[in-house]
This record gives C-alpha cells, structure tokens and sequence, in this order.
C-alpha cells in the first residue's frame, strides 16, 4: 500500500517537538544545576532559587507534553505508513498488491473507497489498542480522523508555548539579575 503523505507530514510535523523538548531539557538542566550550585557555594536569593525551581517544573511538564506529542507522531506514522496495528486488519502483505491497488502501484478505480475502509480499520485496530492499555479514555475511541489530527496539531501547539514561557522566564531572570541578585553584578 502507497503510504498517506497528509497522515505522514503530520507526523513530520509533530516530531518537531523534539527540538522543542531538546531546548527545554537544556535549559531545565542549567536550571537545576543553578540552583543546587547556590546552596554549597553561599550565594544567590530565595528568589534565585524560586526561579531555578520554577524552571525545573516548567521543564517537567514540558516533558511530559512532548512525550505526549511524540506518542501522537508515532502512531500517525504508523497509520500512515498503513504499518499493521493489529494482526487482523485484513492486509496480505506477502502476496504481492493489495486488492484495489493496480499492479503498476497506481490505485484501481474504487480504490478510493478501499483505502478509506483500510484507514477506518487501522483506526479501530489503534483505537482498541490504546483503550485496552489506558491510554485513551473509551469516550474518544471510534473519531473521525480530522478531529484527530486537530488534537494532536494542538498538543504540539501548547508544548511550544510552555517551552516558550520557559524560555521568556529564563531571558528575564537573566536580564533581571543585576537587580535581583546585587551579589551576581
């Protein structure tokens, strides 16, 4: 089966969160080691330590967003790819072309239709998969993909606005510290 380029893109596109998560794993690291290094060697505030902890749960949630997002990628392209599942999705990889698909790799009139119920399975199969392991909750089993991907666009929209709010209270508490912190400057 050709793979889904739109499921596929998607999925490029939700990877992207690893760079976001790398910058913030970067920054929560330089964070916690900020603030466990103000305690033995006598210097820094409350407030230097208000704000190395902050960064450090701000980094945490960050995590768990991308680990999130990151989840959604690999089972777009998973679904993209039309990778099996489960081993009852109907697909005889082994005996050349699919039905509907035209020997050339081009698809056969009304293959269309084929590759729409093809999809529709593959959700269910993930669908069941991801209920059966309590990743989803069954409320949400059995949607549409366009809703799906809207989600999963959205996830990856509130990871980059943590990362960025991340990235905003670390630029500012270095701007801030010659003020805060009389003993850096």
């Amino acid at each position: 089966m050709p793979p889904d380029l739109g499921l596929l893109t998607l999925a490029s596109v939700l990877r992207r969160g690893r760079q976001l998560d790398h910058l913030s794993s970067s920054i929560t690291i330089i964070a916690l080691a900020w603030g466990l290094l103000q305690w033995p060697m006598g210097f820094g505030t409350r407030i230097g330590s208000a704000l190395a902890t902050l960064l450090v749960l701000v980094g945490v949630l960050q995590k768990v967003w991308a680990m999130r997002v990151a989840l959604d990628a690999d089972l777009f392209e998973a679904l993209g790819h039309g990778d099996a599942l489960s081993s009852d999705d109907g697909l005889d990889r082994d005996n050349g072309p699919e039905r509907g698909e035209a020997p050339g790799g081009g698809d056969a009139p009304g293959a269309g239709e084929h590759v729409t119920d093809r999809l529709t399975s593959r959700l269910a199969a993930m669908d069941a998969m991801l209920v059966g392991t309590g990743l989803m909750p069954a409320r949400l089993a059995g949607r549409p993909l366009a809703p799906r991907t809207r989600g999963a666009l959205r996830l990856l929209v509130v990871q980059a606005a943590i990362v960025g709010f991340q990235v905003a209270l670390t630029v500012s508490s270095l701007l801030a510290m010659p003020w805060l912190f009389p003993a850096y400057g």
